[in-house]
């Protein structure tokens, strides 16, 4: 006896796909790259790094990714950073260069000083960037709210300006502060503070080599 097994159906090249079954597009709304100058502040388990030059670095920083290579129109990247349960602010505490930002990653405990290539305008697209990096890394339940707010200013500001004597008052003052402003043109922008956070032992930052 003879059994015909009955032929397979035949396959369909082209299926009907609902609209609503499709997955979202995706579109990544954190982008920034550019020209920093970078330093590694502490390395891997929270304590100080033991050579600490400043160096001219390019990041790409990509969703929830930075890249940091030597040179813009290169495929050699120097480390790779992700920032889940990344902080950054405005380093305070730091007094040998000017609008310098601090990362920190948690998991790590690594830090790195950062300071823009640019106007004060791009120091805050770099804070606001890293700070949206690591926002949007976590999970919905898990995500904090944003540290760095934008108001709109009715009157024109402007940066204060400050004598020398009283420097070292300023720069206590907002060692003890949690976020500085800082306003330019009509926007107020409010920059969370972050310090030097070393551990096992303390570390003064006047004597940073």
């Amino acid at each position: 006896m003879i059994i015909r097994a009955s032929p397979p159906p035949p396959y369909q090249l082209n299926p009907i796909v609902v609209p609503s079954q499709l997955p979202p597009s995706y579109t990544c709304t954190v982008y920034k790259r550019g020209y920093v100058k970078l330093k590694k502040e502490l390395e891997i388990g929270g304590t100080r790094e033991k050579h600490r030059p400043w160096r001219k670095v390019y990041f790409e920083l990509r969703g929830t990714v930075l890249e940091v290579r030597k040179k813009e129109k290169t495929n050699h990247s120097l480390c790779t950073i992700s920032m889940l349960k990344a902080y950054c602010g405005v380093a305070v505490d730091y007094y040998k260069k000017d609008n310098v930002l601090r990362l920190r990653l948690d998991p790590t405990k690594e830090q790195y000083l950062i300071q823009p290539i640019g106007d004060i305008f791009d120091i805050i697209s770099w804070c606001e960037h890293l700070q949206a990096a690591a926002n949007i890394s976590a999970d919905l339940d898990c995500r904090r709210m944003p540290k760095l707010f934008t108001l709109s200013r009715g009157n024109y500001g402007q940066f204060e300006r400050h004598q020398p004597e009283a420097l070292s008052e300023q720069q206590q003052r907002l060692s003890r502060s949690r976020a500085i402003t800082i306003l330019v043109g009509k926007t107020e922008a409010v920059l969370p503070v972050l310090k030097c956070q070393l551990l096992n032992k303390s570390i003064s930052q006047k004597n940073d080599k």
